[in-house]
């Protein structure tokens, strides 16, 4: 991280006819881009740096035309972004005449002369908010334009020829919590460097009368402008800013094309505040290091480097639209887990992959391998298909969801969530013989429902071994953990026994945590030599759509105690794979523990497998690290 002294340029606040829009650098000169209003005269003009942060009073007038002969009224045009594209400029600015809005792309030789390329509208990018999104422009290989929005989730547009934009439906970037980074992002400047494509963003917030001004750093690869390569772990350079009278708002960036002698090659980044008074920062081109989503005291989990492991295959039907949500168990050698598949009818089936290393699946189904029997009538089901914005539980309409598997004795049980529609929600279970499921032998016992009926259920997992000779259901982390012990799981499919268990949505909200609200149980509990671990899903009150992963440790002999809850989350949202889809979803059903590593496979964004492994000792030891008070212990609710 880096912090200089501040620098304020106190010469425009003297002009209140000037009102600065954008930065850039010319002929190695610092330029500042400002509109002039004298009367009913609007001009745009170039003010240039004479001395180290201040500019001249006069400039050179600069316009910009329509390939109509058009003139641009500067009047209603602002957040201006200028970009070095070969041997020509770009120019991205907001356009907003009345209630319409748009966004301008215009290029020049020099930087007074423009000439509008396209014109994007953009009032279905803007209609559930007041906020005008911010855009900065770069260019790829194979030669493909690249428009970064602003905002909690990154998005982009892509052209070819700068005239034809289309949507890039994957999801970028996005905020990261409990980082310097965790609100709404603003790109600001984009450069090419050797390495791939470097975007610069502001991240400040304003807290009371002072504002905490930031900025990070995010490299793409130059041949796939959707791939991180880098993200600045901290700032590239943060200081508060006195904002009493308004907030601080970026400017841009202006990269000095010549070295310094020492072969450094710099950045300045411009703020302007309420009093119309430039904040400004030069500071070194962020140099990249390893990939760090998260500060180091608050990483828990390491996300394998060829993530995601396993993606849909388009042809087969059955699974050509998402794979996610896996199951898992390490037995006979290898990994085998049986994974959610969605194909194009919107029918949620269970496919099945096998690795020996538990990250390379070299075995995998060539048709589904459980499935649950039609609910609806044929004529019903030729009506519907996948569709994430009409089923936005993993685009699908109904069938067997979010599998769990335990190994107790000879038998490898599954738990899963039969889903008919948002009305019928339940859990079932089935089971097959050990020695079938290593044979891919696909014998599953006649699925039951295991939660009653007229409620809605979910999240439900197994122990993986019998407790005094029992089932151990673990059904509910939230208000306190609930676990119900059974000698069989038929008795609760014909009604002998009833778990009464609660939908944690209609639990309220616990304030000062990340966990605010607990979704449920991930993965079955993993029982360690500190007790049984058990992962879970949560949402921070200020982030409602982020599913993040978090840990609690509970007493080995008594699992209703909570013996230690992890401070922060153990895995959040971060990576591109977890929000081009859903946005902000990680969401684990399968664990396995093997020479002393534990590997947590999860679903991205309803879309991919993933996983993310940790030293099982090292994982234990940062749960552990803030333990719960006594006066504050969950217990469980135990029927026996």
């Amino acid at each position: 991280m880096v912090r200089t002294k501040i620098t304020r340029s106190h010469t425009l606040p003297r002009f209140k006819d000037c009102q600065p829009l954008g930065v850039l650098t010319y002929n190695a000169t610092q330029g500042l881009f400002v509109r002039r209003e004298s009367g009913v005269r609007v001009t745009l003009t170039i003010l240039w740096e004479e001395v180290t942060g201040y500019f001249g009073l006069l400039g050179k007038e600069v316009s910009i035309r329509y390939s109509n002969g058009v003139k641009e009224n500067p009047r209603f045009c602002s957040k201006f972004r200028f970009f070095v594209d070969g041997d020509s400029w770009v120019l991205v600015y907001v356009k907003e005449v009345h209630d319409t809005r748009s966004l301008v792309v215009a290029t020049a030789h020099d930087v007074y002369s423009w000439l509008v390329r396209s014109e994007i509208p953009l009032e279905k990018e803007v209609l559930a908010t007041t906020a005008i999104p911010d855009f900065v422009f770069a260019t790829s290989t194979p030669r493909h334009h690249w428009l970064y929005r602003s905002g909690l989730f990154t998005t982009a547009l892509f052209s070819s020829d700068l005239r034809h934009w289309k949507q890039e439906p994957d999801l970028l970037y996005t905020s990261r919590h409990n980082a310097f980074d965790s609100g709404p992002l603003v790109p600001i400047g984009t450069r090419r460097v050797p390495e791939g494509i470097l975007v610069i963003y502001d991240a400040s917030r304003t807290e009371g009368i002072l504002t905490r001004v930031a900025a990070g750093a995010i490299l793409f690869a130059a041949d796939n402008p959707k791939k991180i390569l880098w993200r600045s772990p901290v700032p590239v350079w943060e200081s508060l800013v006195y904002s009493e009278k308004g907030a601080v708002l970026p400017l841009g960036v202006a990269f000095t094309d010549a070295e310094k002698p020492n072969g450094e090659r710099v950045m300045t980044l411009y703020w302007i505040a309420a009093d119309n008074s430039i904040i400004r920062a030069t500071i070194p081109l962020p140099q990249s290091v390893p990939l760090l989503a998260t500060p180091p005291e608050r990483r828990f989990l390491n996300r394998h480097h060829a993530n995601p492991i396993l993606q849909a295959r388009p042809h087969y039907e059955w699974e050509n639209e998402a794979v996610f949500n896996p199951a898992a168990i390490y037995d006979n050698g290898r990994v085998h887990v049986l994974y959610r598949a969605v194909g194009a009818h919107g029918l949620s089936v269970l496919g099945y992959a096998s690795s020996a290393d538990g990250f390379n699946f070299d075995d995998r189904s060539t048709e589904p391998v459980f499935a649950l029997p039609r609910l609806r009538s044929i004529a019903d089901i030729a009506e519907r298909q996948y569709g994430p914005t009409i089923y936005p539980s993993g685009g699908s309409w109904g069938g067997v969801e979010d599998p769990r598997l335990v190994k107790i004795e000879d038998k490898i049980y599954l738990t899963f969530t039969a889903f008919d529609d948002w009305n019928s929600i339940r859990m079932g279970a089935s089971s097959i013989n050990r020695e079938d499921f290593l044979n891919k032998r696909w014998r599953w016992t006649e699925p039951i429902l295991i939660s009653p009926p007229g409620q809605r259920h979910k999240n439900w997992v197994l122990f993986p071994e019998k407790i005094d000779g029992k089932f151990a259901i673990l059904h509910s982390v939230t208000p306190t953990v609930r676990i119900e012990y059974v000698h069989t799981l038929e008795e609760l499919a014909k009604g002998h026994r009833q778990i009464h268990s609660v939908d944690p949505i209609t639990i309220p909200e616990i304030s000062g945590r990340w966990d605010a609200r607990v979704r449920g149980a991930g993965p079955p509990p993993i029982k360690t030599p500190a007790g049984w671990l058990v992962l879970y899903h949560g949402h921070e009150k200020s982030e409602p759509g982020k599913y993040k992963l978090g840990a609690l440790l509970l007493d080995a002999h008594h699992p209703e105690k909570v013996i230690a809850r992890s401070a922060y989350p153990i895995l959040a949202p971060d990576m591109w794979y977890e929000n081009s889809g859903k946005p902000g979803v990680i969401y684990a059903c399968g664990s396995i523990v093997h020479n002393g590593n534990i590997s947590i496979y999860y679903g991205g964004a309803d879309r991919h497998v993933c996983v993310a492994t940790a030293p099982l000792a090292e994982l234990l030891e940062k749960i552990k690290h803030r333990r719960k008070s006594s006066g504050t212990q969950d217990h469980a609710i135990i029927l026996k």
